[in-house]
Protein backbone atom coordinates (compact mmCIF):
# COMPACT_ATOMS: atom_id res chain seq x y z
CA UNK A 1 0.00 0.00 0.00
CA UNK A 2 2.94 2.28 0.88
CA UNK A 3 4.43 1.85 -2.55
CA UNK A 4 1.32 2.40 -4.05
CA UNK A 5 0.69 5.74 -2.63
CA UNK A 6 3.76 6.96 -3.49
CA UNK A 7 3.63 5.82 -7.08
CA UNK A 8 0.07 7.35 -7.66
CA UNK A 9 1.34 10.55 -5.23
CA UNK A 10 -1.98 10.67 -3.41
CA UNK A 11 -1.91 13.24 -0.73
CA UNK A 12 -4.38 12.89 1.61
CA UNK A 13 -1.94 12.11 4.36
CA UNK A 14 -2.35 8.44 4.27
CA UNK A 15 1.11 8.29 3.74
CA UNK A 16 2.27 10.48 6.63
CA UNK A 17 -0.28 8.36 8.79
CA UNK A 18 1.48 5.18 7.08
CA UNK A 19 4.85 6.60 7.64
CA UNK A 20 3.82 7.23 11.59
CA UNK A 21 2.34 4.03 11.83
CA UNK A 22 5.37 1.75 10.98
CA UNK A 23 8.06 4.12 12.86
CA UNK A 24 6.20 3.51 16.20
CA UNK A 25 6.13 -0.24 15.23
CA UNK A 26 9.75 -0.73 14.28
CA UNK A 27 11.19 -3.57 15.43
CA UNK A 28 14.16 -6.48 15.24
CA UNK A 29 12.19 -8.32 12.82
CA UNK A 30 11.19 -5.56 10.20
CA UNK A 31 13.14 -2.76 10.64
CA UNK A 32 15.78 -3.97 7.53
CA UNK A 33 12.23 -4.52 5.63
CA UNK A 34 11.30 -0.88 6.56
CA UNK A 35 14.93 0.23 5.68
CA UNK A 36 14.41 -1.76 2.03
CA UNK A 37 10.61 0.22 1.67
CA UNK A 38 12.41 3.64 2.36
CA UNK A 39 14.69 3.33 -0.44
CA UNK A 40 11.76 3.24 -2.58
CA UNK A 41 9.37 6.23 -0.92
CA UNK A 42 11.93 8.13 -0.14
CA UNK A 43 10.71 8.69 3.63
CA UNK A 44 14.01 10.63 5.02
CA UNK A 45 12.63 10.18 8.91
CA UNK A 46 11.46 6.49 8.84
CA UNK A 47 15.19 5.46 6.75
CA UNK A 48 16.70 7.40 9.64
CA UNK A 49 14.96 5.55 12.62
CA UNK A 50 14.57 2.05 10.85
CA UNK A 51 18.14 2.15 10.15
CA UNK A 52 19.26 3.62 13.75
CA UNK A 53 17.08 0.55 15.16
CA UNK A 54 19.21 -2.30 12.99
CA UNK A 55 22.81 -0.50 13.89
CA UNK A 56 21.99 -0.92 17.85
CA UNK A 57 20.13 -4.08 17.60
CA UNK A 58 22.81 -5.66 15.00
CA UNK A 59 23.20 -8.95 16.72
CA UNK A 60 19.44 -9.60 17.11
CA UNK A 61 19.00 -8.45 13.40
CA UNK A 62 21.40 -10.14 10.84
CA UNK A 63 19.54 -13.09 10.72
CA UNK A 64 16.33 -11.59 9.40
CA UNK A 65 15.19 -12.23 6.35
CA UNK A 66 15.64 -8.17 5.40
CA UNK A 67 19.05 -8.42 5.54
CA UNK A 68 19.18 -10.40 2.41
CA UNK A 69 17.37 -8.23 0.29
CA UNK A 70 19.57 -4.74 1.15
CA UNK A 71 20.96 -3.06 -1.74
CA UNK A 72 24.95 -3.51 -1.88
CA UNK A 73 25.53 -0.19 -0.88
CA UNK A 74 23.03 0.11 1.80
CA UNK A 75 24.65 -3.04 2.72
CA UNK A 76 28.61 -1.52 2.45
CA UNK A 77 27.22 1.24 4.55
CA UNK A 78 25.72 -0.42 7.31
CA UNK A 79 28.78 -3.11 8.31
CA UNK A 80 31.01 -0.49 7.88
CA UNK A 81 29.46 1.71 10.13
CA UNK A 82 31.34 2.56 13.80
CA UNK A 83 27.97 2.53 15.28
CA UNK A 84 27.22 -0.74 14.24
CA UNK A 85 26.59 -2.09 18.23
CA UNK A 86 28.74 -5.87 17.06
CA UNK A 87 28.75 -8.46 20.30
CA UNK A 88 30.53 -10.98 18.25
CA UNK A 89 32.56 -9.47 14.97
CA UNK A 90 32.57 -12.44 13.77
CA UNK A 91 28.68 -12.12 13.14
CA UNK A 92 29.24 -9.48 10.29
CA UNK A 93 31.14 -12.04 8.59
CA UNK A 94 28.44 -14.30 8.91
CA UNK A 95 25.85 -11.77 7.71
CA UNK A 96 28.08 -11.77 4.22
CA UNK A 97 28.19 -15.25 3.36
CA UNK A 98 24.02 -14.80 4.07
CA UNK A 99 23.81 -12.26 1.86
CA UNK A 100 26.13 -13.64 -0.77
CA UNK A 101 24.67 -17.10 -0.65
CA UNK A 102 20.93 -16.01 -0.99
CA UNK A 103 22.31 -14.49 -4.55
CA UNK A 104 25.25 -16.53 -5.12
CA UNK A 105 25.72 -15.87 -9.30
CA UNK A 106 24.76 -11.98 -8.87
CA UNK A 107 26.73 -11.33 -5.28
CA UNK A 108 29.65 -13.74 -5.46
CA UNK A 109 31.86 -10.82 -7.56
CA UNK A 110 31.18 -8.18 -4.23
CA UNK A 111 32.64 -11.02 -1.36
CA UNK A 112 36.33 -8.89 -1.53
CA UNK A 113 34.89 -5.05 -1.06
CA UNK A 114 32.65 -7.04 1.69
CA UNK A 115 35.59 -8.62 3.53
CA UNK A 116 36.70 -5.00 3.66
CA UNK A 117 33.86 -4.48 6.18
CA UNK A 118 34.92 -7.15 8.81
CA UNK A 119 37.14 -6.01 11.48
CA UNK A 120 38.71 -9.29 11.35
CA UNK A 121 41.38 -8.68 14.48
CA UNK A 122 38.49 -8.25 16.74
CA UNK A 123 37.61 -11.85 16.45
CA UNK A 124 38.50 -14.46 18.95
CA UNK A 125 41.24 -16.31 17.05
CA UNK A 126 40.36 -19.65 17.76
CA UNK A 127 37.05 -18.41 16.14
CA UNK A 128 39.45 -17.32 12.81
CA UNK A 129 41.31 -20.84 12.87
CA UNK A 130 38.44 -23.24 13.80
CA UNK A 131 35.54 -21.44 12.09
CA UNK A 132 36.33 -19.04 9.57
CA UNK A 133 39.78 -20.20 8.34
CA UNK A 134 37.77 -23.60 7.52
CA UNK A 135 34.61 -22.07 5.73
CA UNK A 136 33.81 -22.43 2.11
CA UNK A 137 34.98 -19.14 0.76
CA UNK A 138 38.04 -19.84 2.19
CA UNK A 139 39.06 -21.58 -1.41
CA UNK A 140 36.49 -19.90 -3.55
CA UNK A 141 38.21 -16.43 -2.03
CA UNK A 142 41.90 -15.69 -1.83
CA UNK A 143 41.34 -12.43 0.19
CA UNK A 144 39.50 -14.02 2.92
CA UNK A 145 42.21 -16.13 3.96
CA UNK A 146 44.81 -12.68 3.65
CA UNK A 147 42.31 -11.38 5.60
CA UNK A 148 42.30 -14.04 8.26
CA UNK A 149 46.17 -14.43 8.55
CA UNK A 150 46.61 -10.70 8.55
CA UNK A 151 44.65 -10.22 11.26
CA UNK A 152 45.77 -13.66 13.69
CA UNK A 153 49.48 -11.31 13.37
CA UNK A 154 47.99 -8.09 14.24
CA UNK A 155 46.34 -9.30 17.27
CA UNK A 156 50.23 -10.52 18.22
CA UNK A 157 51.74 -7.26 16.89
CA UNK A 158 51.70 -3.60 18.31
CA UNK A 159 49.64 -1.47 16.11
CA UNK A 160 52.15 1.03 15.78
CA UNK A 161 54.53 -1.39 14.17
CA UNK A 162 52.05 -2.33 11.02
CA UNK A 163 51.01 0.33 9.17
CA UNK A 164 47.06 -0.87 7.95
CA UNK A 165 46.41 -0.18 12.01
CA UNK A 166 43.80 2.71 11.32
CA UNK A 167 41.51 1.28 9.69
CA UNK A 168 42.18 -3.02 10.58
CA UNK A 169 42.29 -2.17 14.12
CA UNK A 170 40.07 0.49 14.78
CA UNK A 171 37.26 0.13 16.97
CA UNK A 172 33.55 -0.10 16.43
CA UNK A 173 32.30 2.93 18.81
CA UNK A 174 30.64 -0.10 21.26
CA UNK A 175 34.17 -1.35 21.63
CA UNK A 176 35.59 1.58 23.13
CA UNK A 177 35.07 4.00 26.47
CA UNK A 178 37.14 6.86 27.92
CA UNK A 179 39.33 6.52 30.88
CA UNK A 180 39.71 10.14 32.60
CA UNK A 181 42.19 10.43 35.22
CA UNK A 182 42.13 12.80 38.18
CA UNK A 183 38.94 15.36 37.52
CA UNK A 184 38.97 17.94 39.92
CA UNK A 185 35.63 20.17 40.65
CA UNK A 186 35.58 23.97 41.37
CA UNK A 187 36.67 23.55 44.82
CA UNK A 188 39.74 21.71 43.70
CA UNK A 189 37.97 18.37 45.09
CA UNK A 190 38.49 14.96 43.72
CA UNK A 191 35.75 13.67 42.19
CA UNK A 192 36.34 9.83 42.41
CA UNK A 193 33.30 8.61 39.93
CA UNK A 194 32.16 10.74 36.94
CA UNK A 195 29.12 9.11 34.69
CA UNK A 196 27.31 10.96 31.94
CA UNK A 197 23.38 11.35 31.44
CA UNK A 198 22.76 9.94 28.15
CA UNK A 199 20.70 7.47 27.46
CA UNK A 200 23.53 5.33 25.50
CA UNK A 201 26.24 6.33 27.95
CA UNK A 202 29.95 7.14 27.08
CA UNK A 203 31.13 4.17 29.83
CA UNK A 204 33.48 6.51 31.51
CA UNK A 205 36.00 5.07 34.08
CA UNK A 206 37.70 7.36 36.51
CA UNK A 207 41.20 6.61 37.75
CA UNK A 208 42.19 9.33 40.73
CA UNK A 209 45.90 9.08 41.82
CA UNK A 210 46.22 10.63 45.14
CA UNK A 211 49.63 11.61 45.03
CA UNK A 212 49.29 13.65 42.04
CA UNK A 213 48.48 17.04 42.14
CA UNK A 214 45.43 18.88 40.43
CA UNK A 215 47.60 20.17 37.27
CA UNK A 216 46.90 18.66 33.96
CA UNK A 217 48.90 15.96 33.22
CA UNK A 218 48.73 13.93 29.90
CA UNK A 219 49.05 10.07 29.82
CA UNK A 220 49.58 7.36 27.12
CA UNK A 221 48.27 3.81 26.87
CA UNK A 222 50.19 1.40 25.35
CA UNK A 223 48.53 -2.22 25.36
CA UNK A 224 47.00 -2.62 28.85
CA UNK A 225 49.82 -0.38 30.42
CA UNK A 226 48.79 3.42 31.06
CA UNK A 227 51.76 5.97 31.70
CA UNK A 228 51.88 8.85 33.81
CA UNK A 229 54.48 11.54 33.82
CA UNK A 230 53.66 14.12 37.01
CA UNK A 231 56.13 16.47 36.00
CA UNK A 232 59.14 14.75 37.72
CA UNK A 233 58.75 11.20 37.60
CA UNK A 234 56.91 8.28 35.01
CA UNK A 235 54.76 6.00 36.50
CA UNK A 236 52.98 3.46 35.08
CA UNK A 237 50.05 1.09 36.24
CA UNK A 238 47.84 -2.28 34.17
CA UNK A 239 44.29 -0.92 33.69
CA UNK A 240 42.99 -3.54 36.04
CA UNK A 241 44.35 -2.15 38.74
CA UNK A 242 44.07 1.63 39.01
CA UNK A 243 41.20 1.68 41.64
CA UNK A 244 43.76 0.30 43.72
CA UNK A 245 46.46 2.77 42.65
CA UNK A 246 48.97 0.05 42.01
CA UNK A 247 51.39 2.59 40.65
CA UNK A 248 54.90 1.61 40.01
CA UNK A 249 57.47 4.17 39.10
CA UNK A 250 59.68 3.96 35.96
CA UNK A 251 63.45 4.84 35.62
CA UNK A 252 64.35 8.17 36.52
CA UNK A 253 64.47 11.08 33.43
CA UNK A 254 67.53 12.05 32.75
CA UNK A 255 68.75 15.81 34.52
CA UNK A 256 69.46 17.54 31.38
CA UNK A 257 69.74 21.12 32.73
CA UNK A 258 71.26 20.50 36.37
CA UNK A 259 68.33 20.83 38.53
CA UNK A 260 65.16 19.16 39.24
CA UNK A 261 62.43 21.52 39.40
CA UNK A 262 59.08 20.09 38.35
CA UNK A 263 58.38 20.52 34.35
CA UNK A 264 55.00 21.85 33.83
CA UNK A 265 52.63 22.20 30.41
CA UNK A 266 54.42 19.53 28.37
CA UNK A 267 53.44 16.60 25.94
CA UNK A 268 53.63 12.80 26.71
CA UNK A 269 53.51 10.82 23.32
CA UNK A 270 53.54 7.23 22.12
CA UNK A 271 55.28 6.66 18.52
CA UNK A 272 56.87 3.50 17.78
CA UNK A 273 58.64 2.64 20.24
CA UNK A 274 59.33 5.29 22.26
CA UNK A 275 57.26 7.73 24.75
CA UNK A 276 58.45 11.18 24.01
CA UNK A 277 57.95 13.70 26.38
CA UNK A 278 58.45 17.24 24.70
CA UNK A 279 58.52 20.92 25.38
CA UNK A 280 56.99 22.16 28.58
CA UNK A 281 59.00 24.86 30.95
CA UNK A 282 60.03 24.87 34.44
CA UNK A 283 61.55 27.33 36.96
CA UNK A 284 64.81 27.61 33.97
CA UNK A 285 62.32 28.57 31.13
CA UNK A 286 60.62 26.55 28.42
CA UNK A 287 62.07 23.77 27.19
CA UNK A 288 63.19 22.37 23.67
CA UNK A 289 63.95 19.10 24.78
CA UNK A 290 62.67 15.83 23.11
CA UNK A 291 63.25 12.69 25.88
CA UNK A 292 63.33 9.02 24.75
CA UNK A 293 61.52 6.64 27.13
CA UNK A 294 61.41 3.09 25.97
CA UNK A 295 58.81 1.01 27.15
CA UNK A 296 60.12 -2.37 26.79
CA UNK A 297 63.15 -1.73 28.41
CA UNK A 298 62.09 0.88 30.49
CA UNK A 299 65.04 3.04 29.96
CA UNK A 300 65.81 7.15 29.36
CA UNK A 301 67.41 7.06 26.22
CA UNK A 302 67.66 8.45 22.49
CA UNK A 303 68.57 6.16 19.75
CA UNK A 304 71.72 7.15 17.72
CA UNK A 305 72.04 10.33 15.36
CA UNK A 306 68.52 11.59 16.17
CA UNK A 307 67.06 15.32 16.82
CA UNK A 308 66.78 15.53 20.17
CA UNK A 309 65.21 19.10 20.77
CA UNK A 310 62.70 21.31 19.24
CA UNK A 311 63.35 23.80 16.11
CA UNK A 312 60.84 26.23 18.78
CA UNK A 313 60.61 25.68 22.32
CA UNK A 314 56.87 25.77 23.30
CA UNK A 315 55.02 24.57 26.10
CA UNK A 316 51.11 24.39 26.81
CA UNK A 317 51.38 23.05 22.82
CA UNK A 318 49.53 19.65 21.76
CA UNK A 319 51.43 16.53 20.56
CA UNK A 320 49.94 13.78 18.95
CA UNK A 321 51.05 10.83 16.16
CA UNK A 322 49.58 10.08 13.49
CA UNK A 323 51.51 7.11 11.73
CA UNK A 324 55.42 7.67 12.38
CA UNK A 325 55.18 11.16 12.65
CA UNK A 326 54.70 13.75 15.89
CA UNK A 327 52.36 16.93 15.29
CA UNK A 328 53.65 19.37 17.89
CA UNK A 329 50.97 22.03 17.01
CA UNK A 330 51.68 25.62 18.27
CA UNK A 331 52.26 26.40 22.24
CA UNK A 332 53.69 29.13 24.25
CA UNK A 333 57.22 30.72 23.62
CA UNK A 334 59.67 32.42 25.65
CA UNK A 335 58.09 35.59 26.34
CA UNK A 336 55.06 35.47 24.95
CA UNK A 337 51.71 34.94 26.57
CA UNK A 338 49.66 34.19 23.03
CA UNK A 339 49.58 31.53 21.52
CA UNK A 340 52.00 30.15 18.38
CA UNK A 341 51.24 29.14 14.82
CA UNK A 342 53.57 26.80 14.50
CA UNK A 343 53.26 23.26 13.64
CA UNK A 344 56.79 20.93 13.99
CA UNK A 345 57.09 17.89 12.73
CA UNK A 346 59.12 15.21 14.11
CA UNK A 347 59.87 11.64 11.55
CA UNK A 348 60.43 9.02 14.30
CA UNK A 349 61.65 7.10 11.37
CA UNK A 350 64.23 9.77 9.90
CA UNK A 351 64.46 11.16 13.50
CA UNK A 352 64.66 14.75 12.13
CA UNK A 353 62.22 17.75 12.88
CA UNK A 354 60.84 19.62 10.01
CA UNK A 355 58.29 22.96 10.07
CA UNK A 356 54.83 22.66 8.63
CA UNK A 357 52.68 25.01 7.70
CA UNK A 358 51.66 27.60 9.66
CA UNK A 359 48.38 27.51 11.43
CA UNK A 360 45.64 30.28 10.69
CA UNK A 361 45.54 31.30 13.98
CA UNK A 362 47.95 31.10 17.14
CA UNK A 363 47.17 28.19 19.22
CA UNK A 364 48.04 27.58 23.31
CA UNK A 365 46.02 26.02 25.95
CA UNK A 366 44.19 24.03 23.27
CA UNK A 367 42.78 20.53 22.57
CA UNK A 368 43.90 18.32 19.83
CA UNK A 369 42.93 14.80 18.41
CA UNK A 370 43.67 12.90 15.22
CA UNK A 371 40.46 11.66 13.13
CA UNK A 372 40.42 9.50 10.49
CA UNK A 373 44.01 10.51 9.68
CA UNK A 374 43.48 14.30 10.09
CA UNK A 375 44.33 16.58 12.71
CA UNK A 376 41.27 18.66 14.43
CA UNK A 377 42.34 21.69 16.69
CA UNK A 378 40.12 23.67 19.29
CA UNK A 379 41.07 26.50 20.61
CA UNK A 380 40.26 28.65 22.95
CA UNK A 381 39.42 31.70 20.69
CA UNK A 382 36.16 29.93 19.42
CA UNK A 383 37.84 28.02 16.69
CA UNK A 384 37.95 24.53 15.12
CA UNK A 385 40.92 24.10 13.13
CA UNK A 386 41.36 21.16 10.53
CA UNK A 387 45.26 20.03 9.49
CA UNK A 388 45.53 17.85 6.49
CA UNK A 389 49.06 15.60 6.53
CA UNK A 390 48.91 13.96 3.33
CA UNK A 391 48.51 17.70 1.25
CA UNK A 392 50.14 19.69 4.31
CA UNK A 393 47.10 22.09 4.43
CA UNK A 394 45.26 24.13 7.55
CA UNK A 395 41.39 24.11 6.90
CA UNK A 396 39.34 26.76 9.45
CA UNK A 397 36.58 25.15 9.56
CA UNK A 398 34.16 26.43 12.52
CA UNK A 399 34.17 29.45 14.59
CA UNK A 400 32.35 28.48 17.77
CA UNK A 401 29.51 30.63 19.57
CA UNK A 402 31.25 29.63 23.22
CA UNK A 403 34.49 27.87 24.15
CA UNK A 404 35.45 25.57 27.01
CA UNK A 405 39.38 26.13 28.16
CA UNK A 406 41.66 22.60 28.32
CA UNK A 407 38.71 19.49 27.09
CA UNK A 408 39.54 16.28 26.54
CA UNK A 409 39.14 15.15 23.27
CA UNK A 410 37.62 11.46 22.55
CA UNK A 411 37.30 10.05 19.01
CA UNK A 412 34.41 7.85 18.60
CA UNK A 413 33.92 7.19 14.90
CA UNK A 414 33.35 10.37 12.54
CA UNK A 415 32.40 12.30 15.89
CA UNK A 416 34.52 14.45 18.54
CA UNK A 417 33.81 14.04 22.10
CA UNK A 418 34.47 17.13 24.29
CA UNK A 419 35.03 16.15 27.85
CA UNK A 420 34.89 18.26 30.96
CA UNK A 421 37.24 21.32 31.06
CA UNK A 422 35.66 24.95 32.12
CA UNK A 423 33.87 27.67 30.37
CA UNK A 424 35.26 30.79 29.14
CA UNK A 425 35.54 33.29 30.69
CA UNK A 426 33.83 32.32 33.82
CA UNK A 427 36.49 29.75 34.43
CA UNK A 428 34.10 27.47 35.56
CA UNK A 429 34.11 23.53 35.32
CA UNK A 430 31.70 22.50 32.95
CA UNK A 431 29.04 19.14 33.06
CA UNK A 432 28.93 20.05 29.48
CA UNK A 433 29.94 16.97 26.42
CA UNK A 434 29.81 18.63 23.45
CA UNK A 435 30.08 16.61 20.16
CA UNK A 436 31.61 17.80 17.10
CA UNK A 437 30.69 15.64 13.32
CA UNK A 438 33.21 15.89 11.21
CA UNK A 439 30.89 14.96 8.22
CA UNK A 440 28.37 17.39 8.74
CA UNK A 441 31.11 19.72 10.20
CA UNK A 442 27.98 20.36 12.97
CA UNK A 443 29.11 21.39 16.77
CA UNK A 444 26.43 20.48 19.54
CA UNK A 445 25.69 19.74 23.29
CA UNK A 446 25.81 15.65 23.48
CA UNK A 447 24.94 15.06 26.77
CA UNK A 448 26.27 16.23 30.61
CA UNK A 449 28.77 14.39 32.96
CA UNK A 450 27.43 13.74 36.71
CA UNK A 451 29.53 16.73 38.23
CA UNK A 452 31.67 19.89 36.25
CA UNK A 453 35.18 19.04 36.36
CA UNK A 454 38.41 19.59 34.83
CA UNK A 455 40.08 16.28 34.20
CA UNK A 456 43.79 16.04 34.39
CA UNK A 457 44.62 13.39 31.05
CA UNK A 458 42.46 10.86 29.70
CA UNK A 459 42.81 7.96 26.66
CA UNK A 460 40.59 5.77 24.96
CA UNK A 461 40.58 2.44 25.82
CA UNK A 462 39.48 -0.82 23.77
CA UNK A 463 37.51 -3.43 24.72
CA UNK A 464 38.97 -5.99 23.05
CA UNK A 465 41.38 -9.15 25.23
CA UNK A 466 42.20 -10.39 21.41
CA UNK A 467 43.86 -7.43 20.12
CA UNK A 468 46.42 -7.28 23.11
CA UNK A 469 48.45 -4.30 21.80
CA UNK A 470 45.60 -1.89 21.31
Amino acid sequence: MFKAIDMLQIDNGMKEDLGKFLSEHINDTNCLDILNLTQYIKDETLMRLAYEHATKNFENVWESSGLLELDMNTFVRYLKDDVLNVTKEENVFHSIARWILHHPSERKRHAAELFECVRFCFIDPKVLVDEINKHKFMDEFPCLRNHVMAALHHQITPCYQHEEHYYKCSPRNCNIYPCIVNPVNDQKMWVHEVSDTYAEPLNIKTVVLPHQSSSRKPVCLIGNMMYLFDGVKLYNCKLGEMKRNVWIECESRPNRNGNDTKLKEYTLTLCGDFLYLIGGRNSSGVSSVIDFYNHEVDTWQAPPDVAQALIHPVYNHCSLALESNIYIIGGSQPGHRIGSRFLQIYDTIQGKITLGPDAPHPLAVHAAVCCKKEIFTFSQNKMIMKYNPAVEQWTLILTLGSTIYKPVPFVKGSKIMLLGGRNMPTRECTQTVSEYDTVSRSFREYTLLSSAVCISGAVAVVKNKYLKWL
